[in-house]
């Protein structure tokens, strides 16, 4: 069973979400990728932060007194572990979503098994992930980043690193020259070796405010290595 805790711990994509949030600068959506039994652990930390007037989840104030267990009046969830959700239910989401907040400054739609949405289901989304409601957010949770091209355009991509993962904080080159250096060196390494200078970008590049920036950078090496693409050709 994967350890959620030690899935957080140190990632700087998480601890750039967590800073954000605090600071009023939530993303309007979310997509996490990550084992499927951290699914309902990961939705509640979140939505704890989300849901709560500053951002920490655990202050005490009304929003979070009104938790029940794993409820709450602003916490919306659509699907479940096992079965994502149709159509139907997906459509309907503006509507409720668009509702005033009852307790908490924001309302949460949570949308299970997101990487398992029909294509009809997921384009019914796209609206709704580009424009929200002024209160509105979304998460969506999936188990493989199959997300169309169009959805992970609107969202923060949020996706889980192997336990020990190790998060240094070394700079990406600066400049022609320190680029020029970076490409004859790693030229030849392997994606394995790539990915593990990518990832030690991580801090730095989040430190920089540039979320987006990293997480596509780790997309890119992710899929190199899983369809054995040359260094050569992820370096272009």
């Amino acid at each position: 069973m994967s350890d959620l805790s030690a899935i957080l711990g140190g990632n700087p994509l998480w601890e750039t979400i967590c800073a954000s949030i605090a600071d009023a600068k939530a993303p309007h959506s979310l997509a996490a990728v990550l084992p499927s039994d951290c699914h309902a652990l990961f939705c509640l930390e979140y939505a704890h932060r989300i849901l709560c007037f500053s951002g920490t989840g655990y202050d005490g104030c009304p929003s979070c007194k009104s938790w029940n267990e794993e409820q709450h009046p602003d916490l919306v969830c659509l699907g479940s572990l096992n079965e994502s959700p149709g159509i139907a239910d997906c459509r309907s989401l503006l509507e409720t979503l668009s509702l005033q907040p009852f307790v908490a400054p924001y309302r949460l739609a949570v949308i299970y098994g997101a990487d398992k949405l029909s294509v009809p289901a997921a384009n019914s989304l796209l609206k709704l992930t580009e424009e929200p409601p002024e209160r509105g957010h979304l998460l969506y949770l999936a188990e493989r980043d199959t997300f169309l091209d169009t959805m992970r355009s609107r969202d923060w991509m949020f996706t889980a690193r192997p336990e020990g993962t190790d998060w240094r904080s070394v700079a990406p080159p600066a400049g022609a020259v320190e680029w020029g250096q970076w490409f004859d060196k790693t030229k030849k390494y392997t994606n394995p070796e790539l990915k593990a200078v990518v990832e030690g970008w991580g801090k730095t590049l989040s430190e920089r405010d540039a979320y987006f920036q990293f997480s596509d950078l780790l997309w890119v090496v992710e899929m190199a290595e899983k369809r054995h693409l040359p260094c050569s050709l992820v370096q272009d």
